[in-house]
């Protein structure tokens, strides 16, 4: 991982999973409930050993998939699993609001024309969404249709109309798909129309 604040979200995600598979969560994120936090300090005192192993090992996985830049800005000696990934977190968090303005501005500005297809287009979008979702600032669904099909070029214009009639409107995932099956309609005529053209 590096200073990227979107690999970040996407690295963390995925070290949560990776340590949720070990039963190692309680290392980095103290549970929330009394009875939880009570078994927590249960198994570290009947075991401390295995517990201080089980924390070098969290702390290993991370050194491993961060950065030098990171790694040396962060490491402390005699560090434990949980404080580093607060500090890890903290780094990426503090710039939030700096990040939801980035994320929105790219957002607004994503049209179809700048894209190979509408897959890559809404993929795009999607992921922007995903983004500001993750800090913090999620994007409707309504939101998100509206911004699709407004940035579309002149040939969707009877998708935009036949989504627009909609009340409500479509969700994106199923919009996204009629979108793609539109696509390739039209790119099926213009073969047809091009292949008639040359008999």
């Amino acid at each position: 991982m590096d200073n990227d604040a979107n690999v970040y979200l996407l690295w963390s995600a995925l070290f949560l999973v990776q340590i949720r598979v070990h039963n190692l969560l309680d290392h980095i994120i103290q549970p929330s409930d009394e009875t939880s936090l009570k078994v927590t300090s249960a198994a570290k005192e009947k075991d401390s050993d295995l517990w201080n192993r089980f924390d070098a090992v969290l702390l290993q996985w991370m050194y491993a998939t961060v950065t030098q830049d990171i790694l040396t800005s962060i490491l402390v000696i005699n560090d434990t699993a949980e404080e580093y990934w607060k500090r890890i977190a903290t780094m990426f968090n503090d710039n939030k609001h700096a990040r939801v303005v980035q994320l929105e501005n790219q957002f607004s500005n994503t049209n179809l024309k700048d894209f190979p297809s509408t897959k890559a287009y809404c993929n795009h979008l999607k992921l922007f969404s995903d983004q500001l979702t993750n800090v913090d600032s999620p994007i409707t669904n309504t939101r998100l249709v509206l911004k699709m099909i407004a940035s579309l070029t002149d040939a969707y214009a009877g998708f935009v109309t036949y989504v627009q009639q909609h009340d409500p409107l479509p969700t994106f995932a199923p919009a996204k798909s009629r979108l793609e099956l539109e696509e390739t309609t039209m790119l099926q005529r213009a073969s047809r129309e091009s292949s008639s053209d040359t008999i």
